[in-house]
């Protein structure tokens, strides 16, 4: 689905590549790269369709994803 949602964001779709993106969030990890690619083409495709307020709430979301490394002793 996020494949998807890239190919629908380099074709300009945008309406279609954040619906993509967020079925693949909706069904997906909720961390890692994945999750991360998912929120910069919901951003991107909100950004494009000039929604500034969506595309800064999915900025913040991609930060959610990062995964911290386990503790080392």
């Amino acid at each position: 689905m996020q494949w998807q949602a890239e190919l629908a964001l380099q074709t300009r779709q945008w309406e279609q590549a954040e619906t993509w993106a967020t079925r693949s969030y909706e069904k997906g990890p909720k961390l890692g790269g994945l999750c991360r690619r998912n929120w910069m083409t919901i951003h991107y495709a909100s950004e494009a369709r000039g929604n500034t307020a969506a595309a800064a709430q999915a900025q913040q979301r991609v930060d959610a994803c990062k995964v911290s490394p386990p503790t080392r002793m």
